[in-house]
């Protein structure tokens, strides 16, 4: 800001660079002047200083700067490697885009190929965090950036973690596997409904099926594998450990100790 006494300062310089000197005048242009000082020594020292712009507060020209930059600047950088420090915080508080997004094209090209989807981390609410690619949440629902390509969804939310990915079917994000704990679970085929596939008990026992349905239908069910007799594997150690059903004789195999046994069904 100018001073106020800017005009009347240059016309009495002038005055005296004429050779004209008149007491009255030089007590007025150094009492000016000293109007001035005690205005500026009064703002630095007792403040405040007089409003700037923000722009010409937070904008910096980096073609403007020479030589290294101390790191004590805690800049970014777009053309080098950053360093964090440990403990720091990132926060975004941007409620029409809660996330940070990263976007890596084909550098090689010529013309350089921009990225059609990105990579994400973010929070759509307090303790409700996702890691996402070319998937993004628009206020109400995940959508996808690039509609001609896959996407997926790791969601971690209350300490539960959750993975997603497009069904292109379906049109959606389908929940499929999550871990719970010691709980492996698995959505249905609907994706309305959240089955146990395995879980670890207090006898330290794995449980399988454990949401398998009593009701006369397969629903949470666990299958081995059911093949016709030239369809099942050789004998030998490699296939210890295997068992099956035997489609053409419907038998139950088990492989063990470089031998395949067999137990007879009996139907009922």
């Amino acid at each position: 800001m100018p001073s106020k006494n800017n005009l009347i300062i240059k016309t009495l310089t002038n005055t005296f660079q004429s050779g004209y000197l008149d007491p009255a005048k030089t007590y007025d242009l150094v009492n000016r002047m000293n109007q001035d000082l005690n205005e500026v020594f009064n703002a630095v020292f007792d403040g405040p200083l007089p409003a700037v712009s923000g722009f010409n507060l937070t904008s910096l020209n980096a073609a403007n700067l020479v030589g290294p930059i101390p790191e004590s600047y805690h800049l970014a950088y777009t053309d080098r490697v950053n360093s964090f420090s440990r403990g720091q915080e990132i926060v975004q508080d941007d409620e029409e885009e809660p996330f940070l997004k990263f976007g890596f094209g084909d550098l090689v090209s010529d013309p350089v190929v921009t990225p059609s989807s990105y990579f994400r981390i973010g929070s759509i609410g307090d303790g409700d965090f996702f890691i996402s690619q070319n998937s993004f949440w628009d206020g109400s629902v995940f959508d996808r950036d690039d509609a001609t390509i896959g996407a997926v969804r790791v969601d971690l939310i209350n300490g539960d973690l959750a993975f997603n990915w497009y069904d292109t079917v379906l049109g959606d994000f389908r929940d499929t596997w999550s871990f719970s704990g010691k709980d492996i679970l698995c959505s249905n085929f609907d994706d309305d409904d959240v089955l146990a596939f395995a879980l670890l008990d207090e006898e330290d026992v794995f449980r399988l099926g454990e949401s398998a349905a009593i009701d006369n239908t397969p629903k949470g069910w666990i299958a081995i594998p059911a093949k016709v007799f030239t369809e099942l594997p050789a004998a030998g150690p490699e296939s210890d450990g295997i068992i099956g059903i035997n489609k053409t004789s419907n038998r139950f195999v088990f492989y063990h100790s470089g031998l395949r046994y067999y137990v007879t069904g009996t139907s009922f």
